[in-house]
């Protein structure tokens, strides 16, 4: 990693900007024009279905082998919650050996959850024809600190959380030449050594 080359993402440091990313390497797993990228795109939608089955004891995709087919990729999904419109960051709705998922992944870089949002957005989905015979689900994809009350909500509202810690040994799995994957890549993991090296001086200045 040479730190002394410019990413965009060093810049580029809003919820906006992840999303863009999200959105980014979904649409390339759909649309397949650069394999690598399409490939990754396809292992991080395994990864987040895979996530949730873990953390909420599912069996709901034993046979993993194939691509999954995406049918909807949606940035800033509407949905209506006590007649006020509320958004979903990325949607996306897919398909392996027919096995249906809506995908909602709730987008925080160092804000928390607010005025009941998550129970809205995944009740909406489960209630929109579409999508009843989907399997929903819920991702909390959040890149700054993940405190106890957020833990909380997310159990309550039946969200498993893709924290950065997790991020990190995903995305450092893949080789690709592609600068914004690289990119994203770069400064997920240099943030993620930022906070392990924080945490740690914490430790030692209570330990003293």
């Amino acid at each position: 990693m040479n730190n002394n080359i410019p990413n965009i993402f060093d810049y580029a440091t809003s919820e906006l900007s992840q999303d863009a990313f999200l959105l980014w390497l979904l649409n390339h797993a759909k649309n397949k024009a650069e394999p690598d990228i399409a490939e990754i795109g396809n292992e991080f939608l395994l990864f987040l279905i895979k996530l949730y089955q873990q953390k909420f004891s599912l069996k709901i995709l034993e046979n993993n082998k194939g691509s999954l087919q995406i049918k909807v990729i949606e940035k800033q999904k509407k949905v209506q919650f006590k007649g006020v419109n509320k958004f979903i960051d990325v949607f996306c709705a897919c398909e392996m050996n027919g096995n249906k998922f809506a995908i909602i992944i709730e987008d925080k870089t160092n804000s928390k959850p607010h005025s009941g949002q998550l129970k809205a957005y995944s009740q909406e989905v489960a209630n929109t024809e579409n999508y009843q015979d989907h399997q929903l689900i819920n991702i909390y994809y959040k890149t700054g600190y993940v405190f106890e009350d957020e833990i909380e909500s997310c159990k309550n509202a039946e969200y498993a959380i893709l924290g950065i810690l997790e991020l990190s040994e995903f995305l450092k799995k893949f080789k690709t030449d592609n600068l914004i994957f690289n990119d994203y890549t770069s400064y997920i993991l240099k943030k993620q050594q930022q906070r392990s090296s924080h945490l740690r001086s914490l430790a030692l200045t209570e330990s003293a």
